[in-house]
């Protein structure tokens, strides 16, 4: 009977967790759209306030530090690389009055741009991480975690160069440029990367 009573608290606790994590992105929509509240603060309903909820709710599993820093090195490349290029092709835009923040990183990217990327990756991350109890992050040594810094410097430094000497390079024109833009580097490396773990025998 204790162990009936004990499973039926378990349930009815994840039931809660489950009923207030999808009830917050409806909560977010309504004061969004009742208030105007802006895209910084859209960026933390939407995003942060999961991840938060969810980092407290399994606390025992979530690793901050190294998630935060997973995070940091993955999200840096693509949005100065894929943002930049949408920005200046006009396959998306922010306008002037979106950002409260007047710095924009080479005269065209906000900053809220960089908080929004990073704290998307950082809610899958800690959503991951949450069902499988940190073992992805675990398996992810020193010199892995150095071959990711050096591929995101590494595609950093090929940027800097083809927007110094080829920028036109960078601007993407066409019907279809958001297509492209989105299977050069979501599609393609997702692809590779699940084929890779495959070919493994890794489960993700």
């Amino acid at each position: 009977m204790k162990v009936s009573a004990h499973f039926v608290q378990i349930f009815m606790k994840n039931i809660l967790k489950a009923l207030i994590l999808f009830s917050l992105p409806v909560l977010s929509f309504l004061i969004v759209w009742k208030f105007d509240v802006g895209y910084l603060a859209s960026i933390f309903l939407f995003y942060l306030l999961p991840a938060f909820f969810i980092g407290i709710s399994y606390g025992a599993k979530i690793q901050w530090t190294k998630i935060l820093m997973f995070s940091i090195v993955i999200s840096i490349p693509f949005v100065v690389i894929v943002d930049y290029i949408g920005t200046i092709s006009k396959i998306w835009i922010v306008p002037e009055g979106a950002s409260i923040l007047v710095y924009r990183f080479l005269g065209v990217l906000p900053i809220e741009d960089y908080i929004w990327f990073l704290s998307a990756v950082l809610l899958i991350v800690i959503s991951y991480c949450s069902i499988k109890g940190n073992i992805e992050i675990e398996k992810a040594s020193y010199p892995n975690l150095q071959l990711l810094i050096l591929g995101s410097a590494g595609s950093l430094i090929i940027f800097g160069l083809i927007h110094a000497f080829y920028p036109q390079a960078l601007m993407w024109s066409g019907s279809y440029s958001y297509l492209i833009l989105g299977s050069v580097f979501f599609l393609i490396p997702g692809l590779l990367l699940s084929l890779k773990y495959r070919l493994l025998g890794v489960s993700a």
